[in-house]
């Protein structure tokens, strides 16, 4: 069975529009897809919160340092300011595969 929301593996028919990442077919339009894994987000919203899940991911994977100097707290600051006010227009990277758009 090829198409749609059914998870399947990519044929010839569909190949175009297989998301490599959640092997289903990604439906037309949306608000920008990615050029290797052919996922496409349907809202900024959900490009913004892809980013934001994939940072949160790699921030909670780090050991947080055992000091807490100025430099320290500012940088994380800098870092969650910049996490929660990005726009989906300032994301270059697809944040299931880390490709550019």
């Amino acid at each position: 069975m090829t198409g749609g929301s059914v998870p399947h593996n990519a044929t010839w028919m569909c190949a175009g529009i297989h998301c490599e990442i959640h092997q289903v077919d990604e439906p037309n339009p949306g608000y920008r897809g990615c050029g290797e894994c052919f996922h496409l987000f349907r809202s900024a919203r959900e490009l913004r919160m892809a980013h934001r899940k994939v940072h949160r991911e790699l921030y909670e994977s780090l050991k947080p340092r055992p000091w807490f100097s100025n430099e320290w707290v500012t940088g994380r600051l800098r870092y969650w300011w910049g996490m929660l006010s990005v726009r989906a227009g300032k994301i270059w990277t697809c944040p299931l595969c880390t490709h550019d758009f």
